[in-house]
């Protein structure tokens, strides 16, 4: 739901979703984390929206081009 909130404010149907480890203080395992990922593609998937997916594992390996918005880069972080 709220990614959807944040793709209607910018008006995108264009999803990336990058697994920023280093942005947490608290990790999940490795598998988890990869199985997680990947229910979350399929969800946003089945929502009608285009989505990629940064390889897990990768740092700094990437180039990225996003619109010109506040919300257009976001970082999220998902407790279970």
């Amino acid at each position: 739901e709220e990614i959807q909130d944040v793709a209607a404010m910018v008006k995108s149907k264009n999803i990336a979703i990058f697994p920023f480890a280093h942005l947490s203080g608290k990790l999940a395992s490795p598998d988890f984390a990869i199985s997680i990922l990947g229910e979350l593609e399929s969800r946003v998937r089945k929502a009608d929206y285009e989505v990629i997916r940064a390889p897990f594992g990768w740092y700094k390996e990437f180039e990225f081009r996003s619109k010109g918005h506040p919300l257009s880069a976001l970082s999220r972080s998902v407790s279970l």
